[in-house]
């Protein structure tokens, strides 16, 4: 067993993962079956001569800045898990059409951690790309945006692109996939290699309604933890705090919520990126690969690897595990975020 390793607990809650879903998990040896042939070649859907990962911001149209946690930084996180170059690509543009939304391509050649990529970036008179299908409530003005469609304009752009092995959409706009859905906050697409993650409600001051996916808004409380536990971000007793702030999300103001927000947004990232290079869901240790039922559940998942998922990575990236933790050490040492190993 790997140091760190610690083994996954017995769900808790009767909505926690392990108690929804008999995940059987994948061993090292299934994996190695899913990604290469006999010969022991990989197989093409590994895609193991493209090594670079895009990042690409998704914004509002009239958003003039990324208004998430740094971009630097994940890219930063993101390359020290991976040991692949990754880039942030300039944004693409999201906006209200009607009972749709309109999709504006990225600008390829813009560097999206840069605020001068996002001042060039504003559509302003150029047409949208297309138009996609969407969702809003007309009492709180809020929206969602279907995640499947975003799926395939992604998976456009990474044939644009030509070269990567992986494309990921951020952002702080609302997911959904289907009507009965609360939100979405990530999906991986492995075979087509993209992926996107929602951080919106992984802001540390968010309460929300169970039932009402446009009933959410942002305390100015700056504690998330409850003792030593992740605090639920819904309602008590299903009950709005008349407190309650409705305004759409603005990066919080703290040291500690900025933390939590990054420490969140970079454990989403790193497991979605995962997936895509064929990794399932972790029932070994309590690792960064383990599922999640519900928020709280997904808060307090680990940010590293087990041994298992690492020895994983390991074979399919080609490098030495002990220099890849001592990366990923470094890179959270660097922007204060706790592994919680």
């Amino acid at each position: 067993m790997h140091a760190r390793d610690h083994p996954l607990p017995h769900p808790l809650r009767d909505n926690d993962w392990l108690a929804l879903i008999a995940e059987k998990g994948q061993t090292y040896s299934e994996y190695l079956q899913a990604i290469t042939l006999r010969s022991g070649r990989f197989k093409p859907h590994a895609c193991a001569d493209a090594r670079e990962v895009c990042l690409v911001p998704i914004a509002w149209r009239t958003d003039k800045q990324w208004r998430g946690p740094p971009l630097s930084a994940l890219r930063e996180i993101a390359e020290a898990y991976f040991g692949v170059p990754v880039r942030v690509l300039g944004p693409a543009r999201v906006g209200a059409a009607g009972d749709r939304v309109a999709w504006w391509d990225p600008r390829l050649g813009a560097d999206g951690a840069s605020d001068s990529a996002w001042d060039s970036a504003t559509p302003r008179n150029r047409s949208a790309s297309t138009l996609l299908p969407g969702r809003d409530d007309g009492t709180s003005g809020r929206s969602q945006l279907l995640v499947d469609p975003i799926l395939v304009e992604l998976a456009r752009l990474k044939s644009q692109l030509r070269t990567p092995f992986a494309v990921v959409g951020l952002t702080m706009a609302d997911l959904y996939s289907a009507p009965s859905d609360l939100f979405v906050a990530g999906m991986a697409a492995p075979a087509a290699k993209v992926g996107i993650i929602s951080l919106l409600r992984y802001d540390p001051r968010i309460r929300m309604s169970d039932t009402d996916w446009w009933d959410y808004g942002f305390n100015s409380s700056t504690s998330f933890t409850s003792g030593s536990a992740q605090r639920s971000p819904y309602f008590d007793e299903g009950k709005r705090p008349k407190t309650l702030k409705l305004a759409c999300f603005t990066m919080p103001k703290g040291r500690s919520l900025e933390k939590e927000l990054m420490r969140r947004a970079a454990r989403l990232l790193v497991h979605e990126l995962m997936h895509l290079y064929g990794l399932e869901h972790c029932v070994h240790h309590s690792c960064i690969m383990q599922g999640s039922g519900h928020l709280v559940e997904d808060y307090e998942a680990p940010l590293r690897p087990c041994a298992i998922c690492l020895r994983k990575l390991s074979f399919r990236l080609g490098f030495g595990c002990a220099h890849r933790m001592d990366a990923v050490t470094h890179a959270l040492a660097k922007h204060e975020i706790a592994a919680r190993d």
